[in-house]
């Protein structure tokens, strides 16, 4: 498995808020529209996985205001799964597992995963190729239940 080490230069901009968690202006004024959007949509109970988690704003967020499903956060880049973790430990939320690792564009990740109800993927394909956004549709569509 290859790691990816650095996000694309087109990744969304996040500034350490000093403590290892990182902040993005623009997961806090687009959280409140896609909790709503969510709320409508994801099932009531059950797995919810998200990838691309970024900095964690959005999954904590989440699993606040949909306590019945069970979040695994996931991400590419080590410096945002430690502010994810960070972010769901000062939430001291119970429904959202430790952050994945995990390359979405990888074929046959969703071998290693359990299944899940929901899927949740924000701000990801326009970081990637065409190539490998046909891969993580493969791979999605095999991680559902």
């Amino acid at each position: 498995m290859v790691y990816r080490t650095k996000l694309p230069d087109t990744a969304s901009v996040a500034n350490s808020q000093g403590d290892g968690r990182l902040f993005a202006s623009s997961a806090e004024r687009n959280s409140a529209p896609i909790v709503s959007l969510i709320e409508r949509i994801a099932p009531k109970s059950g797995e919810a996985l998200e990838i691309a988690s970024g900095t964690g704003q959005h999954i904590v967020k989440l699993a606040s205001s949909i306590p019945n499903l069970s979040w695994s956060p996931s991400e590419v880049d080590g410096e945002r799964i430690k502010s994810i973790s960070l972010w769901i430990e000062g939430g001291n939320l119970s429904n959202i597992k430790p952050p994945l690792y995990l390359d979405a564009t990888e074929i046959g990740w969703a071998k290693s995963l359990p299944q899940s109800e929901f899927i949740l993927l924000i701000n990801l394909l326009h970081l990637i190729s065409w190539n490998e956004m046909e891969t993580l549709i493969s791979e999605l569509s095999k991680a559902l239940k």
